[in-house]
């Protein structure tokens, strides 16, 4: 009950600063417009903008952001975190393969949300690959070169998805273009539940294995190579193979392995 009281006093002052923080917004915005002597066309275009935008350039509230979380027992904080995390893990036909404790361990253990104002970089070419990265708001540019147009990543994108199946260096920029929030999944600690998930559900780790190195082959045959991968046809019918199809797994583990890289 203390726990749920707490809950609910914090989402309240959390609304109230938002009322709060739309005034202020509203009269530093009139100040400088007066100030500046903006005309009242472009005037009337900011404040509009200021009225509609204040609240949703707020952070987030996370459960780390509430300490009486941590006395929580483990089994409700394991369920929360499946609610949260869960569906995003089901947007990729992957995760769909994991299930019961397995899926628990990964949103439990290997997820977690981050905040970006505009203009972040959540990444730079030549840095070590750590998370996959979902998002959940807002909008990305991801730059493969500094003199090349950026590609537009939008909600529900995955992005780096390659270093949860090898080793990875990024070899582009990911920069924040709008307020925007993101899922990251751990690539270290999602190993470590495959493999510990490994001898108690080998077929299921099998066909994990299955897609990861026919992913893995045939991206790196790709003209361009970059951080995000496409999801095109071909990539469908390696899901439908490796994780959908119940029809011999283990052969095709050997069919992928003629491909570059491999799973961890």
């Amino acid at each position: 009950l203390a726990w749920l009281c707490a809950s609910f006093t914090l989402w309240f002052l959390k609304l109230r600063d938002s009322h709060i923080l739309n005034e202020q917004t509203e009269i530093k915005v009139r100040k400088y417009l007066k100030e500046n002597r903006i005309t009242p066309g472009v005037g009337n275009i900011m404040v509009r903008f200021a009225r509609r935008h204040t609240s949703s350039l707020m952070v987030k509230v996370k459960d780390d952001d509430i300490p009486i979380f941590n006395d929580l027992p483990l089994m409700v904080r394991v369920q929360l975190h499946n609610q949260v995390y869960g569906p995003v893990l089901a947007t990729h036909p992957v995760f769909s393969v994991f299930s019961g404790i397995s899926l628990d361990s990964i949103c439990h253990l290997a997820c977690s949300n981050e905040h970006f104002v505009p203009g972040s970089t959540i990444f730079s070419k030549g840095d070590i690959a750590r998370n996959t990265i979902f998002v959940r708001s807002g909008e990305f540019n991801y730059h493969l070169t500094r003199n090349r147009n950026p590609v537009s990543v939008q909600v529900e994108t995955w992005v780096s998805e390659v270093a949860l199946w090898r080793r990875w260096t990024h070899i582009g920029w990911l920069i924040c273009y709008g307020t925007s929030e993101v899922t990251f999944v751990d690539c270290a600690k999602f190993n470590a539940i495959m493999s510990e998930s490994a001898s108690n559900h080998g077929l299921e780790m099998s066909s994990i294995k299955a897609y990861a190195r026919a992913a893995l082959a045939y991206n790196s045959l790709r003209d361009v190579i970059s951080d995000l991968w496409d999801y095109d046809d071909y990539m469908t019918s390696i899901v439908s193979r490796t994780l959908t199809s119940p029809r011999s797994r283990t052969s095709q583990l050997g069919d992928a392995d003629g491909g570059s890289g491999g799973a961890k």
